[in-house]
Parts: C-alpha cells; structure tokens; sequence
C-alpha cells in the first residue's frame, strides 16, 4: 500500500466518482482506476461499488476511509513538525564574543536584532584561544 494510493483513494470516496477525483488530483482517470483495483487487490476486499456512473464505498471502504485520512492526516503533521524544525534550525545564529565591556550591552543589541529580523541568535561566551 503506497501513500499515492491511500490519497487518490480518499479523494475518490470524498467526491463518489472516479473522473472528478481524476480531474481534481490532475492525474488520468485509468490512472487512478488502476491503483484503485491494485489496493482492493492488496486488500482482498471490494472498496466501491457501482451505480450508474457513480462509485460508493462498501463497509470495507468506509473502515478504510477512516484509517486512510487518519493516516494522511499524521504524514501531513509529521512534515509540518519536520519542515518548522529545518526552518528553525535556518533561523538560529550562534554569536562568539569575547569577555569584556561587549557582554554587558550585547544581550540588549541582540535582543533588538531578533525582534527586527524574526530569528533567533544565541552568544556565547569564547575564551581567549578560540577568539
């Protein structure tokens, strides 16, 4: 079972025909109709059935709706926790200084620097070999 899958197949049951979610995912419909007889065959069970030109789920289908979106939805948290980590991590900007009159008026300079440019700057402290 493949994400691809578990995402044209929520938007299938969503819209109830195959060539809407087709259109709405850009994607060809036999494209589509593929992967979702590949996972009914995956699964050993029907997912839709017929009527007309519309598809709806069975109660196999409507299980597995559930599961897909809770699915989706954790993939999709799981990104956004990761893409905010790399954003922050961009953000951060460690500032060596050394001992003296500059650490009493830095946390004020720095402090204004993070305001104005929204990131984050650390100072530390660094001894005379390392300055």
């Amino acid at each position: 079972m493949e994400l691809k899958q578990l995402k044209y197949f929520v938007e299938v049951a969503k819209r109830e025909h195959i060539s809407e979610a087709a259109l709405e995912l850009n994607v060809a419909q036999s494209a589509i109709s593929r992967h979702m007889h590949n996972l009914e065959v995956e699964l050993g069970t029907s997912l839709f059935y017929h009527s007309g030109r519309n598809i709806f789920l069975t109660t196999e289908g409507k299980q597995l709706l559930k599961q897909a979106q809770s699915i989706l939805e954790q993939v999709d948290h799981t990104l956004s926790q990761f893409q905010t980590q790399v954003q922050q991590k961009q953000s951060v900007f460690t500032i060596g200084y050394a001992n003296g009159s500059i650490g009493q008026i830095l946390p004020q300079v720095l402090q204004t620097i993070e305001t104005e440019l929204a990131l984050s700057l650390v100072p530390t402290l660094l001894d005379e070999e390392t300055t």
